[in-house]
């Protein structure tokens, strides 16, 4: 039995889901696998074994004429790097400990097999719609500190409003700084257009997307 959604005390949602489509031909496998490899290089974990076993469900359906429909559902969590390995509930050098968590969906449409002939050699891949939603959250685990006391407890709205603002604040700048990096390293892999001027990734996975049948931008 694939692993169920994971719930977490003293969850927000900073600011609003990446998402991200693609219609065209591509190699899934490999861009699945750059994923992998760009997730793990940036400190991103499994929450329950924190290790890199991402992938928390997979499901297929085949229709009948031999097109897939998959959904792939990603939970990654990681602690942000100037906060350090603390345990839940304890303030690390007067650092409210934060947790960053990725809840990332893939749902893939029509998905069937296909040849194209790229520079003079076949090459085979896939073609169907790709979707990806990704949602970013923060977990206060400097929360249950109040909670668990009677008397703080009282005063953790003026904590969180006063004391606690600016470092929440830069964490949400920080987390939202790097959803901003994986969106255009995605929209760079699948060579989607770019609205806002980005510097192009060096020493990332060549990009195996092949929008117009194998058309070069």
């Amino acid at each position: 039995m694939p692993k169920t959604n994971l719930h977490y005390l003293n969850v927000v949602k900073p600011f609003d889901a990446i998402k991200i489509k693609y219609k065209d031909v591509l190699d899934f496998g490999e861009f699945y696998a750059a994923m992998y490899e760009w997730m793990k290089e940036h400190g991103w974990r499994d929450p329950e074994e924190g290790e890199d076993h991402f992938e928390t469900y997979y499901g297929e359906k085949i229709s009948q004429n031999g097109s897939k429909e998959i959904w792939i559902r990603w939970r990654l969590t990681k602690t942000p790097q100037d906060v350090g390995e603390v345990n839940v509930g304890q303030v690390n050098d007067g650092i409210p400990a934060l947790r960053y968590h990725l809840d990332i969906d893939y749902h893939l449409l029509g998905l069937s097999g296909v040849e194209i002939v790229k520079e003079g050699k076949k090459i085979k891949a896939q073609k169907g719609e790709v979707e990806i939603t990704i949602k970013p959250l923060m977990e206060k685990l400097y929360s249950s500190v109040f909670d668990k006391h009677e008397i703080l407890k009282h005063f953790k709205p003026f904590f969180e409003k006063k004391v606690y603002k600016s470092v929440i604040d830069t964490r949400v700048k920080q987390l939202y700084q790097e959803m901003y990096e994986l969106q255009n390293w995605m929209k760079q892999w699948l060579k989607l257009k770019r609205y806002l001027p980005y510097e192009e990734t060096k020493g990332f996975h060549p990009s195996l997307a092949y929008p117009s049948f194998g058309k070069d931008e």
